[in-house]
């Protein structure tokens, strides 16, 4: 869109863009997905969520929410899926159990680690 007319410099409405920036944005935004995909979780999330299931807590339902993408690797679909249904469905007992088992099980799959 031009808004000058017969003006020697008449410019375009465009945004200042550096041609470097344009090139490294799609970058940086796989790197932020990247960095939230080989998040993982550790021991310590574990037994923090584990902790919460069993005191009855609701503070474990938005726990399992930040946890989930890694629970769900970490313990696979159909284990993943009896937790969440457990816990959406407030038997935080039953979460506890089996977020224990999976734990146990990975434990014992790494070797004790």
């Amino acid at each position: 869109m031009r808004l000058c007319a017969r003006r020697k410099r008449c410019h375009l409405f465009v945004a200042d863009v550096h041609p470097v920036d344009v090139a490294m944005r799609p970058q940086r935004f796989s790197d932020a997905v990247q960095a939230i995909a080989d998040n993982s979780i550790d021991a310590a999330d574990a037994e923090e969520l584990r902790a919460l299931l069993e005191s009855q807590n609701l503070a474990a339902i938005d726990k399992f929410g930040v946890l989930a993408p890694s629970l769900s690797e970490m313990v696979g679909a159909v284990r993943f899926d009896r937790l969440r249904d457990a816990i959406d469905n407030l038997d935080f007992q039953l979460g506890a159990e089996l977020l224990r088992q999976a734990v146990l099980l990975k434990s014992a799959a790494s070797g004790g680690a």
